[in-house]
């Protein structure tokens, strides 16, 4: 075999050897699968703000909630998850010396109590736009049942002591964007920042801010410490009924995170 025949016969494998690989296809991937988190927490909530219902309106500083829980159920699959959870909040706080509107007859209220539940139903869809930071959108529902108890001297043409009780409960949705950023993210610990708000006009809004710190246990168990800050604005009104609600809530909260 000449020279010129080698080299040719080189060169041909040489083509051969870069070619085939090319051609060869890879095995196919295995889909992403999705991946779930189931996470309970329990809330211990202080409030402020208003609650005014038809007649009577009871400002001030409220008690710790008598009860506070949530549960959030999480979906993820590659860049994308969506997110269901809601909380209930259990409250109520007694009032003196004259909170509140004079009653119709002309005395005063010298003392006066509010009790009743509020909960709230969000369902989010979240798109991670970076390594570690994602946005979402979506719809929350909120609802508040709500007592408020008057106790107070009479006045013309309501002679005497009186005690008067007023019950309202709305439900009303809105729509809101947030996002959530996690800064870091370790084999056991992890920090991340939540922030929310919902707007649908003036008399309906609200937002919430929820700093993390988590520490995982197992590869399906994590547990967190967070800190939620809370408020809710909704008011409703014509010539006989008045609802106002705007309340903030904040405290501390404990999750438990279950992977799978």
């Amino acid at each position: 075999m000449t020279f010129a025949r080698l080299l040719s016969f080189a060169a041909t494998l040489g083509v051969v050897s870069v070619v085939l690989p090319a051609q060869t296809p890879e095995p196919p991937q295995p889909p992403e699968r999705w991946e779930w988190t189931i996470a309970p927490s329990v809330f211990a909530p202080s409030q402020s703000g208003t609650v005014a219902l038809t007649g009577y309106a009871f400002p001030g500083q409220m008690t710790v909630p008598s009860a506070g829980g949530a549960l959030d159920v999480q979906g993820r699959r590659g860049e994308w998850a969506f997110a269901l959870g809601g909380y209930y909040l259990g409250l109520g706080q007694n009032y003196q010396n004259g909170y509140g509107y004079s009653n119709p007859g002309g005395g005063g209220l010298d003392s006066g109590a509010t009790t009743g539940n509020q909960w709230s139903v969000q369902l989010l869809g979240l798109r991670r736009i970076a390594r570690s930071l994602e946005i979402a959108l979506g719809l929350a529902a909120n609802g508040v049942q709500a007592q408020a108890h008057a106790y107070g001297t009479g006045g013309i043409g309501n002679p005497g002591p009186f005690a008067d009780s007023t019950t309202e409960s709305k439900t009303w949705a809105l729509p809101v964007a947030g996002a959530r950023w996690t800064p870091f993210d370790r084999d056991r610990w992890r920090l991340v920042l939540f922030g929310q708000a919902g707007y649908w006009g003036s008399n309906n809004k609200m937002w919430q801010l929820v700093p993390s710190v988590g520490y995982r246990i197992g590869p399906a168990l994590e547990v967190a410490a967070q800190y939620r800050w809370l408020n809710t604005m909704y008011k409703e009104s014509d010539a006989f009924d008045v609802f106002s609600y705007n309340v903030h809530t904040y405290g501390p909260e404990l999750t438990l995170g279950l992977r799978f």
